[in-house]
C-alpha cells in the first residue's frame, strides 16, 4: 500500500462515520493535513516516507 492509498483509506474510514453534510469538507481537510504532514516529514528526513512513517503520522494527528 503506497502513501496515497493509505491516506485515502484512512480518510474514507473517518468520513463514513461523520454526518453526511460534513463528510466532503472534513475529508478534504483531513486529506490535506495528512499529505502536508507526510511532505513535511519527507522534507525533514530528506527522503519519501515509508509505510511505517505514514502510519505514525496518521496515528499521531
Amino acid at each position: 500500500m503506497n502513501a496515497n492509498d493509505l491516506v485515502e483509506s484512512y480518510v474514507t474510514e473517518v468520513a463514513v462515520e461523520l454526518p453526511r453534510k460534513l463528510r466532503n469538507d472534513v475529508a478534504f481537510e483531513l486529506r490535506t493535513l495528512l499529505k502536508e504532514e507526510l511532505q513535511a516529514k519527507a522534507d525533514t528526513t530528506g527522503h519519501a516516507c515509508g509505510e511505517r512513517d505514514e502510519i505514525r503520522v496518521i496515528l499521531t494527528i
